[in-house]
């Protein structure tokens, strides 16, 4: 092994990326030592909108936050759409709502489950 290759060898712990904290429960988050912040949960579906608090907090409000329906159990055609205005968020929750369009069609409330991401950093 040449001095280079060694060299480059014992810098890799120093330069990968490192995670700093982690919850890796349902609702949990990773952070990196470069400053990066995931977080996950899943959660029920309210009446009018409603805040969700993050695990743990953004440095900023410039994260991304993606949500992800659950299944149709009614037997009925049914679209939902869980979703959050990008332009109303907090460094700790953001307000979300859970609307769908039913078989009527209407659009209505509804309390079904779903899943979010949020990416972003905490440094």
């Amino acid at each position: 092994m040449t001095d280079a290759e060694k060299t480059l060898l014992s810098s890799l712990e120093t330069n990968a990326i490192q995670v700093n904290s982690q919850s890796l429960g349902q609702n949990g988050y990773v952070k990196y030592s470069n400053g990066l912040l995931m977080q996950w949960g899943t959660r029920a579906g309210a009446t009018g909108t409603t805040s969700l608090y993050f695990p743990t907090s953004f440095y900023d409000t410039n994260y991304n936050v993606y949500l992800t329906g659950g299944i149709n159990v009614t037997g009925e055609s049914f679209v939902y759409a869980p979703g959050y205005d990008p332009k109303n968020k907090n460094k700790s929750y953001f307000k979300f709502l859970t609307r769908g369009i039913n078989s009527t069609p209407a659009i209505v409330w509804t309390g079904w489950d779903f899943t979010w991401f949020a990416i972003g950093r905490w440094k």
